[in-house]
């Protein structure tokens, strides 16, 4: 082991001794806070489902949704599946729906 290894194995052994334990990371605000920017993140999915079963409604086919939402996604800049994983939820009201089109934001 090198000098610069040895050093960097000492600076991590610091540094983690350092740090304070998991509960003193977050306080109640930090969570409370957390926890209303994933209420604004679902309430922006859930409105935009609802826009998408105004163009699609729910009783149409898959195809038929995909066809007629698919100039819609293209305006918004946006992913077809998201769009169409925000309709699901705008339906369901299941934020699963959502985070199996691929992780809680769209276009990610």
């Amino acid at each position: 082991m090198n000098t610069a290894e040895r050093q960097f194995t000492r600076d991590r052994r610091r540094i983690g001794a350092e740090r304070p334990p998991a509960a003193h990371l977050f306080t109640d605000h930090d969570v409370e806070r957390g926890r209303q920017i994933i209420c604004a993140v679902q309430a922006a999915h859930q409105r935009l489902g609802m826009l998408a079963l105004e163009i699609a409604p729910a009783y149409w086919s898959d195809q038929r949704a995909i066809e007629a939402l698919e100039p819609f996604a293209a305006a918004l800049e946006e992913d077809l599946s998201c769009i169409l994983a925000c309709r699901r939820y705008a339906v369901t009201d299941n934020w699963r729906s959502v985070q199996e089109a691929g992780g809680t934001l769209c276009g990610e």
